[in-house]
């Protein structure tokens, strides 16, 4: 700032309005660009007409015409040297800009800024494909267990099924096999042979298991010599 302070604080009287200090490293930043800003886009009021060496004296034109020539190459000289002057002071600026301790600053805390702000992004992205990847997971898993606890439902449903087919079938040989010794007629060898067609697990045929056991029982307690007029009783 000691160096280049002077510097701008000499150029600025050529400028058409007032042009802002450099300050110091206190000053914030907001007003740093500011100023560099403002000075980038300074208009000089300064005329190089009169102060270039080279420059035709006027009065020293022999006619018109040649004093109009004098004129356009005074102003091309003067144009000249004043985009010259544009130059040389955003030359001034730009290396200032450049070395500019708080500039640099900036930019590195822009740099910081981005890169963080990208990093952030990334995590977002690793977090929601961790997510997705941790509930797929979870979906799979609760699927196998799903399945599973089917497969353990249905294997004990179809056992306890074929227990009850199994009881069935002992129910029904258990009747057959107490009317068998009573030496029943026909019509009631038909009729126990009709109750084990109709018996069923669930009775949804008229006639249930337990009807069919406590037949059997009562059927095997009669004697041989009063099991048939008893069974045809029971039967009927």
């Amino acid at each position: 700032f000691t160096t280049w302070a002077p510097v701008f604080e000499r150029n600025a009287r050529w400028s058409t309005t007032s042009m802002p200090k450099m300050g110091n490293m206190d000053t914030p930043i907001e007003q740093v660009l500011e100023m560099y800003d403002a000075w980038f886009n300074m208009e000089s009021w300064r005329d190089f007409t009169m102060e270039c060496d080279d420059a035709f004296d006027l009065e020293e034109a022999s006619c018109r015409e040649e004093r109009r020539w004098m004129e356009r190459q005074n102003k091309k000289m003067g144009e000249k040297m004043k985009k010259d002057e544009k130059n040389r002071i955003n030359m001034m600026i730009e290396t200032a800009h450049k070395w500019d301790p708080r500039i640099i600053n900036y930019r590195e805390n822009l740099k910081n800024a981005k890169k963080a702000a990208k990093q952030a992004r990334f995590a977002d992205v690793r977090k929601a494909q961790e997510d997705m990847q941790r509930k797929a997971e979870e979906e799979a898993a609760a699927k196998k267990k799903a399945e599973e606890e089917e497969a353990v439902r249905k294997k004990a449903e179809k056992e306890v099924k074929e227990a009850a087919k199994k009881q069935l079938r002992k129910a029904k040989k258990g009747l057959r096999d107490a009317a068998e010794p009573l030496s029943l007629d026909d019509a009631v060898q038909a009729k126990v042979a009709a109750i084990c067609e109709a018996c069923t697990i669930t009775g949804e045929g008229g006639v249930t298991m337990e009807q069919v056991v406590e037949l059997s029982e009562k059927l095997a307690a009669l004697s041989t010599d009063d099991g048939k007029g008893g069974a045809d009783d029971l039967i009927r």
